[in-house]
């Protein structure tokens, strides 16, 4: 009978052995199916949030570049508004520093014309005192 016990012993741990081993090994599928799963709703998750901030930096992107544009247009404008006043002061001051130069150029000839009819008159009456001497002196001599 110990052979036979031995026996139903062997049988049942054999059995129990292979109980234990589908047991095993259904939980070890469902742990696999469960991580997976898990693992694969993680995957899904990252790419969305990655996908949305993908999409968050793209359009804060374009909201700079639109933003930048519109700043460089601005400051453009206000360039150009800038310039077309300088250039209207410089055609003024050219137009004035043009006047002021042809006035002064009036003013010397006027002055060189007086300086040259003074010193033809001053020529004139040191010709005529001179002669005037010279008559003078001519008739000391004479009598």
């Amino acid at each position: 009978m110990t052979s036979v016990a031995n026996d139903l012993t062997a049988m049942r741990a054999s059995r129990f052995k292979e109980q234990e081993s589908k047991r095993h090994s259904f939980e070890i599928k469902k742990l696999k199916a469960e991580n997976n799963s898990t693992f694969q709703k993680e995957v899904k998750f990252n790419d969305n949030l990655i996908s949305n901030m993908r999409r968050d930096y793209e359009r804060k992107i374009s909201q700079l570049d639109t933003e930048l544009e519109r700043k460089l247009n601005e400051v453009r404008n206000g360039n150009k508004g800038k310039i077309r006043t300088e250039n209207e002061r410089l055609i003024s001051e050219v137009t004035d520093l043009k006047s002021a130069h042809t006035d002064q150029v009036t003013e010397i000839k006027v002055s060189h014309r007086n300086e040259i009819e003074n010193l033809s008159e001053s020529h004139r009456n040191t010709l005529e005192n001179a002669k005037t001497k010279f008559l003078q002196e001519k008739q000391k001599w004479e009598i």
